[in-house]
């Protein structure tokens, strides 16, 4: 399994700021954190990070997106 995501940004259709390297436990705790203990939700995201390569997460309300992207190493 990868064990890094890069992690970017947007609020009203601008870059909020650079693109972060997160470590996948560490991306997990805080989806957690985010979707009340909802670990059926993370499963979801993180596999469909790991199974497709990326995952967009959008929330409408506040205008914001995140990008989960896997990060391939050598």
């Amino acid at each position: 399994m990868f064990q890094t995501i890069r992690l970017t940004a947007w609020h009203d259709g601008a870059l909020t700021g650079p693109s972060r390297l997160v470590a996948l436990q560490e991306l997990k705790e805080t989806l957690l954190m985010l979707t009340d203990r909802d670990q059926m939700q993370v499963d979801f995201i993180c596999s469909s990070v790991e199974e497709t390569g990326a995952c967009r997460l959008v929330d409408e309300e506040d205008d914001n997106v995140f990008i989960l992207e896997k990060v391939l190493h050598s």
